[in-house]
């Protein structure tokens, strides 16, 4: 179900790490590489299978589905071990479910499978690649860090010179003699002092505004963490959330998570009744991370006291 304009190739499933045509389309621009593999990361790490046989990796499960949408759980009769993969050609029945399924890998092993023989799992109920939401927001994430990076910079170089070359080239060796803390002057020639005198410049000073983009950063990065179905607050926002207003904010991430969390466990009960296993899946939340019970009303109350 590989969504066409996609690399054939998804991310890590190639073989390690990423494919290198991800690698080429962000690396040639930091600040997007950066936002890329956070983004990717937290998308990754949102479950964690349980009971997994053999040489079957969750995270690989995870970047599959991410990448195409849907991986197929399928057993080699040979060899006896456990794979996921990309399923590269579907066909479902009128009801939607996966009837016939087709395996073509990059180490030239092919293959043909039935509802007998292999379980297809499904990202979420759209049945289509994450990798499109996580390019947008990427995308948005970047800009607003181009952003703060042109509000540093008009902050070192508040004005444009109008001027003929030889003064410009007179004022860019002053302020290169500034930038390596050597002593300003300007050579002139005697000709060119009267046209020195008639250099304009041209205010583009601006106010600083890197607060109120950094607050923009992390409005978007909780907006990405519900789009997950990860439960956060935004920290932005200053008043206290009412209890309303609490509520359904958790019933809307949790609606999110849902649509992925119940995909992955109508598979794994297919798996376990395929093929004789026990696994299983959960969305991995603050408390089992760290043990402790913590809910947006806590996370509230904490920042209620910082911000006092």
């Amino acid at each position: 179900m590989a969504k066409k304009g996609y690399s054939s190739n998804p991310v890590g499933t190639c073989g390690p790490g990423f494919d290198q045509n991800i690698v080429n389309k962000y690396h040639n621009n930091l600040s997007s590489w950066h936002w890329f593999c956070t983004c990717f990361l937290l998308a990754v790490g949102r479950f964690r299978w349980k009971n997994l046989p053999p040489k079957v990796d969750e995270s690989l499960i995870e970047r599959t589905l991410i990448m195409y949408g849907s991986a197929l759980f399928w057993r080699n009769k040979i060899t006896e071990y456990y794979y996921v993969t990309p399923s590269t050609n579907t066909d479902f029945d009128i009801n939607g479910n996966p009837t016939h399924m087709r395996v073509d890998r990059w180490n030239k092993y092919h293959g043909k499978f039935n509802q007998t023989s292999a379980v297809l799992i499904f990202n979420d109920y759209l049945k289509e690649p994450f990798i499109a939401e996580i390019e947008y927001f990427v995308n948005k994430f970047t800009l607003i860090d181009k952003a703060k990076d042109i509000n540093t910079k008009l902050q070192c170089k508040p004005k444009a010179i109008i001027g003929s070359m030889d003064n410009i080239n007179s004022l860019n060796q002053m302020i290169n003699n500034i930038e390596t803390m050597n002593m300003p002057y300007l050579k002139i020639d005697t000709g060119m002092l009267e046209d020195l005198i008639k250099v304009q410049s041209i205010d583009l000073g601006k106010e600083i505004i890197l607060k109120d983009l950094e607050e923009e950063v992390v409005a978007l990065y909780h907006r990405y963490l519900t789009r997950l179905g990860y439960n956060n607050v935004n920290i932005v926002k200053k008043e206290r959330l009412v209890t309303d207003e609490a509520q359904s904010n958790v019933e809307g991430i949790l609606g999110i998570r849902d649509t992925s969390l119940l995909m992955r466990k109508k598979a794994c009960k297919e798996i376990n009744k395929l093929f004789g296993l026990n696994i299983d899946v959960e969305f991995v939340t603050y408390e089992e991370l760290t043990g402790q019970n913590v809910s947006c009303e806590t996370l509230e109350e904490n920042l209620s006291e910082e911000e006092g």
